[in-house]
């Protein structure tokens, strides 16, 4: 019998923790505070351009794998796959 069990995750919309969602707001409050659409704008592309990078070095079957994260700060529990 080939069974694949899948973790256990908790139901997607669960949110995060109740410590990490205020922090996670707080610091979101304090970016939008200082900085401006420029530098958002500016920010989101390098970041895009970096995970661009690193999913070009990967080759196809690489990247249509599932695979399961452990949890970091700030990402809910259902989005680890």
């Amino acid at each position: 019998m080939d069974q694949n069990p899948e973790a256990k995750l908790a139901a997607p919309g669960a949110g995060l923790p109740l410590p990490e969602l205020m922090i996670g707001k707080l610091l979101f409050a304090l970016k939008r505070w200082t900085g401006n659409r420029e530098l958002f704008d500016r920010r989101f592309k390098q970041q895009r351009a970096a995970i661009r990078a690193i999913l070009d070095q990967c080759d196809p079957t690489t990247l249509s794998q599932r695979v399961l994260i452990a949890r970091p700060p700030g990402l809910e529990d259902s989005s680890r796959y």
